[in-house]
């Protein structure tokens, strides 16, 4: 998707974007951008999209993430902004294989919203998920020598000597059924997992937020087991609709998938 006019052109982003490729990127595997940066309110989200820019002037995006600054230490605990200070945060963006041919350019979209794909922030610190004032947030993104915002990519190396892949990992999801999952159905989501013999794991649910849902740790046993998920978050409430991810780990590797939840 072309997103120089949707996105690119408002006021409130900032692109970052390298010069003219005079020889091919690729990349393969997870990325992250690590942002410094100071906010005039409590709370705020930082959103990154990343495009491959062809000379024709189309801006491709292929991955993006976002982040809300409340859980910049981790979904377990809360820690509001201070308005004015510098602080800094890391937005996870999807992993991928791509290569960035010569006469493209690489670029980051940075902005403090990435709606409707994701719920906005009302950046005023209170409880989430209730009514309340919706404040505009003035956020400054610093590259500094002593706060220098950076992109982290795994490079794939020269594409033209690529080795064959790697062997398949023994951790893998390698089902989720039903899917799409309804809790109101009265039937339970089944996930078949896949790991080492002798290796004992954790199966954890997140939502968009990367706040834990619901997790299930699993002693070593079975290489190929089903476990199931009732559809309610460790309270007992059930789980709202919505698109969410399955994450497999264990000492060495980890690995997600993502699913949907609907009425």
């Amino acid at each position: 998707m072309d997103i120089r006019d949707v996105v690119e052109r408002r006021d409130d982003v900032l692109l970052y974007t390298t010069d003219v490729l005079t020889e091919a990127v690729a990349v393969q595997g997870g990325m992250l951008v690590e942002l410094h940066f100071s906010c005039d309110r409590l709370d705020t989200d930082l959103s990154v999209r990343l495009s491959d820019v062809y000379p024709d002037g189309r801006s491709m995006i292929l991955a993006d993430g976002i982040h809300r600054a409340r859980f910049r230490d981790g979904t377990s605990t809360e820690r509001l902004l201070e308005p004015g200070t510098k602080t800094v945060m890391t937005v996870q963006l999807e992993e991928m294989a791509h290569t960035f041919l010569p006469g493209h350019r690489i670029r980051l979209v940075v902005a403090g919203a990435d709606y409707p794909r994701f719920d906005l922030n009302l950046n005023n610190g209170g409880a989430l998920y209730t009514e309340g004032d919706t404040l505009v947030s003035t956020t400054e993104i610093f590259g500094t020598a002593e706060a220098a915002s950076r992109f982290v990519f795994e490079s794939a190396g020269d594409p033209s000597t690529l080795s064959d892949p790697p062997s398949p990992s023994a951790t893998a999801i390698t089902g989720i059924h039903p899917h799409p999952f309804s809790q109101t159905r009265g039937v339970n989501l089944h996930i078949d997992i896949r790991r080492g013999p002798r290796a004992s794991a954790e199966v954890v649910v997140q939502n968009l937020l990367g706040q834990t849902v619901w997790r299930k740790e699993l002693p070593p046993g079975n290489e190929h087991i089903r476990i199931s998920w009732n559809g309610r978050d460790s309270n007992g409430r059930v789980a709202a609709p919505g698109v969410y991810s399955i994450h497999l780990r264990t000492a060495t590797e980890s690995v997600r998938q993502n699913m949907i939840i609907v009425r």
